[in-house]
């Protein structure tokens, strides 16, 4: 009988991982998630993925120090899990722990050269630090294994920005022009505001306008709204077509298109 138990156990502990795999994604109920998560610990033998899901549950409910705990317990399973090490960054840089998380994000891209994720997050913690030459480098280094990717492009002409080296992030730009047609529209805009970063000599408005290049990249719903705003004019419905270019020049005055 306690044969039957002792090999009923892993199969009873895969019904609760699954059934926190169904909370944390699909319901995105993060405590019914750690609870099943917990309980699958509980019953069965230890299994690296499960903690790093009981993790993910507990960095979704912002209980960062313990998040940190279930991360490291399922790297001494599995010491090469770059996911673990980038919840691990995760947590440690909403707790303000940047060495730590800016040593995980690295650690995460050893492992997994092309995580694009932990590129994008550690460029952007090396900028919140007054670093953006090593952004710039981390994201020109990750462009040999995710060449043309549009999000690292972008961060990468960002960074340049912040240098005030106009050149190069107009090169990473036009690569996007040239990769991504439909980010043409973006890609001039953050053209134009990269021109203002260069002829400016002032670093609190070199932030400001740096600032609204990031801004930008978040934006995807730009494009989006241009687009239903033409087509809301094909269509002769001038009205809605007039707000939907409003909404964007209510943030980016200027933006040609939406004018």
């Amino acid at each position: 009988v306690l044969g039957c138990i002792g090999g009923y156990r892993p199969l009873v502990g895969e019904a609760h991982y699954v059934e926190g795999m169904r909370y944390l994604l699909a319901e995105r109920d993060f405590a019914a998630a750690k609870r099943e998560f917990e309980r699958a610990i509980a019953i069965a033998p230890p299994r690296y993925d499960v903690y790093f899901r009981l993790g993910e549950a507990e960095l979704k409910l912002r209980d960062y120090e313990a998040a940190l705990e279930t991360y490291e317990s399922a790297l001494e399973i599995q010491p090469f899990h770059e996911y673990s090490f980038f919840g691990i960054a995760e947590a440690s840089r909403a707790l303000g722990r940047l060495d730590v998380a800016i040593a995980s994000y690295e650690q995460a891209i050893v492992f997994e050269p092309r995580f694009l994720d932990a590129y994008l997050a550690l460029a952007r913690l090396y900028r919140l630090r007054g670093q953006p030459k090593s952004a710039a480098e981390l994201l020109e280094a990750g462009l040999k294994y995710l060449p043309n990717n549009r999000d690292m492009l972008l961060d990468v002409a960002a960074a340049a920005a912040e240098l005030r080296d106009l050149e190069r992030a107009q090169k990473h730009l036009n690569t996007l022009r040239l990769e991504s047609p439909s980010e043409a529209a973006l890609a001039s805009y953050n053209l134009r505001v990269l021109s203002d970063v260069h002829i400016s000599t002032d670093d609190k408005q070199t932030a400001a306008l740096v600032a609204r290049i990031i801004d930008s990249q978040k934006a995807n719903w730009i494009l989006t709204v241009s687009q239903m705003g033409a087509v809301f004019v094909r269509n002769g419905r001038f009205a809605a077509a007039r707000r939907e270019f409003e909404r964007i020049l209510e943030r980016f005055p200027d933006y040609p298109p939406a004018v």
